[in-house]
């Protein structure tokens, strides 16, 4: 049995972006392709990479308890500034609806449904990073978070053993040519192709 799922930022950014997301064949094979060696109805937590122009975050969902995780490799001491909680709040709510609505077309009588839900905001980064390092940090959290904390801490000294080990690590800007980024520039939610290129983003694996 797999407790976690991990989904790819395409599923954000095709969702953000306003785009059809029901059909769309990338996103169905996140969540009922055949690539998928277990029964995701089982999963606890859901992962899912988000990227933006202030870095990486990652939230998390925790079908058992409700609760959605917003993680963010930024945030220290007593959490998001409450103008930094209102942007991510907007987000991660578009997300999870959009989420679920997938489930429920994907499956019949998905275990979990989508009210009564709360967002929780943990302090899961030890050190100040930058945006640039979020990627790495992202990772790290969907590898490591358990729903209550990391099991290896988030330290720059973590990170700088992650990004010389790992070889998986691709430039986000790889998901702008692939058309999966708003490409108009009065989008809310457009990315500039050259600054994504600063924050690489490793598949999570």
């Amino acid at each position: 049995m797999n407790w976690r799922h991990n989904m790819e930022p395409e599923f954000a950014t095709i969702v953000l972006a306003d785009h059809e997301y029901l059909t769309n064949i990338s996103i169905q094979k996140q969540l009922v392709g055949n690539e998928i060696p277990y029964d995701i109805t089982s999963c606890q937590m859901f992962f899912l990479p988000i990227p933006s122009e202030d870095g990486w975050i990652i939230l998390m969902w925790d079908m058992l308890s409700r609760k959605l995780h917003v993680l963010d490799p930024l945030t220290r001491g007593g959490g998001p500034s409450d103008a930094t909680k209102d942007k991510h709040e907007l987000i991660a709510w578009k997300l999870h609806h959009a989420l679920f609505q997938c489930l429920n077309e994907y499956y019949a009588g998905w275990p979990t449904q989508d009210g009564q839900w709360a967002t929780k905001y943990p302090v899961v980064a030890e050190d100040n990073f930058d945006t640039q390092e979020t990627g790495a940090c992202v990772l790290h959290i969907a590898r490591h978070y358990d729903g209550q904390k990391l099991k290896i801490p988030l330290t720059k000294t973590a990170m700088a053993g992650l990004q010389q080990g790992n070889t998986t690590m691709e430039i986000m800007a790889n998901h702008y040519a692939e058309g999966t980024f708003p490409t108009n520039k009065r989008h809310p939610h457009y990315q500039d192709p050259t600054r994504l290129a600063h924050h690489p983003m490793p598949h999570i694996i």
